[in-house]
């Protein structure tokens, strides 16, 4: 569920943990390890890579589930290409949460989503105001919401959702084509926060 300001903490008290990526992404070079010679185990949350390809910065928006799945796996791959790990991938996805918890993200999400069709509702009467006086509204911009046709809801990436079980099947297919001696566990497992993930022994 993650740890408030940790990354800070983590970088004041050990700045030496910190290495400075010598190798772009996607770059040629027989050994990598991101600069930092030799890495043994690569642990990643997908949670940093499941949003940002769910509603990217930059580019249109994923047009369908698959898009998603596609992105996250080719993203993994490029850390994949940087990094090498020698030993061992462990890939985190968020398990179920305590109810406290739950409870928190369902009022924070379902408050954004009352908010979403309250602005639709005033843009859409913006819209006849302009068309009661003969004028032609001005076209929609992209307002982060999805807008394009791509996905909107982000309630999906939710521990036991379709979505995340979906995603769990992809990735026990990564795996599979990945990497030898493999264990899974989906997101199903308790535990709140990164409770499940994919272990492969001989990460190359």
């Amino acid at each position: 569920m993650g740890v408030p300001s940790f990354f800070r903490w983590l970088a004041e008290r050990y700045p030496l943990s910190l290495e400075r990526l010598h190798r772009p992404c996607g770059s040629e070079g027989e050994e990598s390890h991101a600069g930092a010679g030799p890495i043994d185990n690569l642990y990643l949350d997908l949670n940093g890579i499941i949003h940002p390809c769910f509603h990217p910065e930059h580019g249109p928006p994923p047009a369908s589930e698959d898009e998603v799945f596609l992105a996250i796996l080719a993203y993994i791959d490029r850390l994949l290409e940087v990094v090498r790990p020698t030993s061992l991938l462990y890939l985190a996805v968020d398990g179920p949460a305590p109810r406290a918890k739950m409870n928190q993200q369902r009022s924070r999400r379902f408050k954004s989503a009352a908010e979403a069709v309250a602005r639709e509702q005033l843009r859409r009467e913006v819209e006849q105001e302009w068309r009661d006086v003969g004028k032609e509204p001005p076209p929609r911009a992209d307002d982060g919401e999805g807008g394009g046709g791509g996905l909107k809801d982000s309630n999906i990436i939710t521990p036991g959702t379709p979505f995340m079980a979906t995603l769990g099947r992809w990735l026990r297919h990564y795996a599979y084509a990945r990497i030898n001696g493999k264990r899974f566990g989906g997101g199903e497992g308790s535990g709140g926060g990164e409770g499940g993930g994919v272990e492969g022994e001989g990460g190359k």
